[in-house]
């Protein structure tokens, strides 16, 4: 997993999600992307625990899990977060799909969807802090050295490399 890799246990904690869940009193779950499962509420026995694995797997393989997918008393609905697939939220119910059900899914879909957005604004935020560090250095450096102007180009190279993690660089 590489270190920018969107997982749902990055973005959120299992207690956002069960603060989440709980209030909406259904037997619900949420499975991660990779098939475990991340948190649960309500009333849920060992057997449905892994028909509950089973209906979130398959909703990962089949049609890019886009779609609803229900079996039996339980129903599973895909979550995502800035375009890609980060688990499922399941529930189990004896009667059809419920409006709670329905506003618990978009609710989840919400809340990933702008944490991901605000990763990605801190990301690029790091990022322009990054540049301006890279700046500053360069100009602490060219204004307190007495180089003579041929090393300049060299001494930006080397905390330019120094910068981007590279090892080699031309001037």
């Amino acid at each position: 997993m590489s270190h920018n890799e969107l997982v749902l246990q990055r973005l959120l904690t299992r207690r956002d999600i069960s603060a989440l869940l709980e209030p909406f009193g259904l037997n619900a779950a949420v499975v991660r992307a990779d098939g475990k499962l991340f948190c649960s509420a309500g009333k849920w026995e060992e057997t449905d625990q892994i028909e509950m694995l089973s209906i979130a797997d398959r909703s990962l393989n089949e049609n890019n899990g886009n779609e609803i997918i229900q079996r039996g008393n339980f129903r599973c609905y895909p979550l995502f977060g800035s375009g890609r697939r980060l688990g499922s939220l399941v529930t189990r119910s004896f009667e059809s799909p419920s409006s709670l059900e329905k506003a618990l899914h978009q609710s989840l879909n919400t809340v990933l969807t702008q944490t991901v957005e605000k990763r990605e604004v801190t990301n690029e935020a790091l990022e322009r802090y990054r540049e301006i560090n890279l700046l500053y250095r360069i100009g602490e450096t060219i204004g307190t050295s007495l180089l003579d102007a041929k090393a300049i180009p060299q001494m930006i190279l080397d905390e330019s490399l120094e910068a981007i993690k590279s090892d080699v660089g031309m001037v």
